[in-house]
């Protein structure tokens, strides 16, 4: 449970002298922070109002740490905090005046520390991805009230609509979890490639931070099914991801299947994922069997139970000569059980093999 100050004995919430020189001294050798944020972040302290400052502070906050070091993260926060919350609330200009002083002081002590506060401006332009966090953070560590616990994600939100361009309203973001909020600021070039392919509002609202990285992890993939077939993608994003996964990873094979078999994106999506990846596996075998030179009907072959579909997919060269040189009857073969297959693949001219595929025709002789 975070204590704030193992060694402090004035009361938390208040300020004079003492507390002051505690609070100094302790933002002053934090380790992890060289000496022009710190600076950098008590000037925010007596210029930021409550809200701006604990924005300035998200980024200093490393939700990563434990034990001591994590002890050490929270007490540096609060102390920023705790001054920033006495110049909004508090007229004692004298106490003011002191750290005014202090600030100056630290800032006259370092001789670069102008191209310090720079490079760690320039830093935080880049950071906005590491300050997402579910629980809240620091802000709930620190037990703030409800509305400045409640303004982390109303921040973060405003954050996110800004590197999508506005396509997504700030509002419509706050719909968002903290997850996918973050994988968007991590990648909002492909994020944004994802919407104008045609992933929609409401369904981000159901991918999971997982999902959705695999999503931007595979956008290359997905634009090129995108602008290699003439069907839509939008129904792409509403599959089970798994499905999306498969079916990115073996773009190349799906726009076969698309052009050559028209095989559309929602037949795929219905079929079970054993036959599924033995047709993306196989593409070629599949769309020699839908040809019209031998014959299958695309309804007819991907309902067959996935087993059965396999023997005919992995031996289409002997199934193609079965039906185009022998003259088996397509709606013959669909019918032999697994085992019936796997005997005529082994050989289809053994006489086990010729009687399953020229059963005696039944009736009476006279």
């Amino acid at each position: 449970m975070y204590s704030f100050f193992n060694t402090a004995t004035k009361p938390q919430n208040q300020l004079d002298s003492d507390n002051v020189e505690i609070y100094f001294n302790l933002i002053e050798s934090y380790q992890p922070l060289d000496v022009g944020t710190k600076v950098l972040y008590l000037e925010r302290a007596i210029s930021e109002d409550c809200y701006t400052f604990l924005e300035s502070l998200d980024r200093v906050y490393d939700p990563s740490l434990t034990g001591q070091a994590k002890q050490n993260n929270l007490n540096f926060i609060h102390a920023l905090k705790l001054i920033n919350d006495y110049y909004l609330n508090n007229s004692d200009t004298v106490l003011a005046q002191m750290i005014k002083d202090k600030i100056n002081l630290l800032n006259n002590e370092v001789i670069d520390i102008a191209k310090l506060k720079a490079a760690r401006e320039k830093a935080e332009s880049r950071m906005l991805d590491q300050c997402y966090w579910p629980t809240g953070g620091w802000r709930v560590e620190l037990n703030l009230p409800a509305d400045q616990v409640s303004a982390y994600d109303k921040s973060r939100a405003k954050d996110t609509s800004c590197v999508l361009g506005g396509v997504i309203s700030p509002e419509e973001c706050l719909t968002l979890s903290a997850g996918v909020r973050n994988v968007i600021c991590r990648s909002p070039v492909r994020a944004r490639d994802l919407i104008r392919f045609g992933l929609t509002l409401s369904q981000l609202q159901k991918e999971t931070d997982e999902t959705l990285a695999e999503l931007i992890k595979q956008s290359i993939d997905i634009q090129y099914l995108r602008d290699n077939t003439y069907h839509s993608m939008s129904k792409f994003f509403e599959l089970d991801p798994k499905v999306r996964s498969l079916l990115a990873a073996h773009s190349t094979e799906v726009i076969r299947l698309q052009n050559s078999a028209y095989l559309t994106m929602s037949r795929l999506a219905t079929l079970d994922q054993h036959v599924l990846l033995e047709v993306i596996k196989h593409p070629n075998a599949f769309c020699m069997l839908v040809s019209a030179s031998v014959g299958f009907k695309l309804d007819d072959l991907l309902e067959l139970k996935s087993d059965r579909f396999s023997e005919l997919l992995n031996n289409s060269i002997v199934v193609v000569d079965l039906v185009t040189k022998q003259s088996i009857p397509v709606n013959h073969l669909l019918a032999l059980s697994r085992e019936e297959l796997q005997t005529v693949f082994k050989d289809s001219n053994s006489e086990e093999s010729q009687r399953i595929l020229n059963p005696p025709k039944s009736g009476l002789t006279l």
